[in-house]
């Protein structure tokens, strides 16, 4: 049985780097003025409102607005010097990430990978189990789906073995598959970083489209798609052959649609598959189980939205879509040295 896991940003704070977008922006800011003018005026323009580039991607496609046709090579340049900057900013992040804790990274990914359905509540955990046991026999095999730059998250899963690696300790067989940076990451020459909207509606100046390159530029799927690498097909066949699926780290964001239609056409066509959403949530009261109540509803309604699924069968999908509150799955504090 598959079981595969889609990591964002939220693994790479909780071990303690500063991978938010607005973490980057005074680094950006402050780097040499560039020789290209569009790109000074591009980043004065960032300065100006912070609110809305705390979500670049989001806000790359409305900045589309602001160029013609004819201006469509600066805009070009503006993504071009953003990326670039931004995979330099990273590196150094990155650089920062040391003294990890072998002992405590085993463990932690361990319960992590194998015990993730305790973090459930027990009827939720009940379910998960049930799907478990009837899988038993066959054993099961971990996949992820990195959306991450940085590779902090590869370098601690590396501790518990490469792709084929039995885990050790468990009745059934337990092992690694792959790993793929959906996205690229840092220092990957094979696959450089991609960045962007998740399709045509989500750039609002439509003219510009009608450049091939731009849209390879801005329209992430788009970009996988034509990546020669295999990744985007190899990331849905994950994903469609998964029985359980967890995402850890990411916030349902509407430029990575995609992958929720892919989980959520999953569920619909196999009825008993579950999905386990880990969430961070501010202001999160975990002694009022009415917090719990509309988190639980809250996000599983935006699931539903991004995941285009009709509200007539929300309702039939919302036990098996079980959420999970401010909960670090792998141990990010535990996993490096004090």
């Amino acid at each position: 049985m598959d079981i595969t896991f889609l990591i964002g940003n939220g693994f790479d704070l909780s071990v303690g780097l500063k991978t938010r977008y607005t973490d980057f922006y005074p680094y950006y800011f402050y780097q040499a003025e560039s020789p290209n003018a569009p790109v000074d005026v591009f980043k004065e323009s960032i300065g100006k409102d912070l609110i809305t580039w705390a979500d670049a991607e989001v806000a790359l496609g409305e900045c589309t607005g602001k160029y013609t046709l004819k201006q469509a090579q600066n805009f070009r340049d503006c993504c071009d010097d953003f990326l670039s900057k931004l995979s330099a900013y990273l590196i150094l992040q990155e650089k920062k990430f040391t003294d990890i804790n072998k002992e405590s990274v085993k463990r932690c990914f361990l319960k992590g990978l194998t015990e993730f359905q305790s973090f459930l509540f027990d009827q939720q955990t009940a379910a998960i189990d049930r799907l478990l046991n009837a899988h038993a026999s066959e054993g099961y095999t971990y996949h992820f789906i990195n959306f991450n730059y940085t590779h902090c998250f590869d370098k601690c899963l590396e501790m518990l073995g490469p792709k084929g690696t039995k885990l050790s300790g468990q009745i059934y067989c337990k092992k690694i598959g792959e790993l793929i940076h959906i996205h690229g990451a840092v220092g990957d020459h094979g696959h450089g970083m991609i960045m962007g909207v998740n399709d045509k509606s989500q750039v609002k100046n439509k003219a510009i489209l009608n450049k091939c390159e731009l849209m390879l530029t801005i329209i992430k799927p788009m970009a996988n798609e034509n990546n020669h690498l295999d990744y985007f097909q190899r990331c849905l066949n994950a994903i469609d052959s998964s029985s359980i699926i967890c995402v850890f780290g990411m916030s349902l964001g509407k430029t990575d649609n995609t992958w929720w239609k892919q989980i959520g056409r999953n569920l619909q066509e196999h009825p008993d598959r579950q999905l386990i959403l880990f969430q961070q949530r501010n202001g999160y009261r975990p002694w009022i189980f009415a917090d719990y109540l509309i988190a639980e509803r809250e996000t599983q309604d935006l699931f539903f939205k991004n995941a285009d699924i009709a509200k007539a069968d929300r309702d039939s999908l919302r036990n098996r879509i079980h959420i999970v509150v401010n909960v670090d799955l792998f141990g990010g504090e535990e996993i490096i040295k004090k």
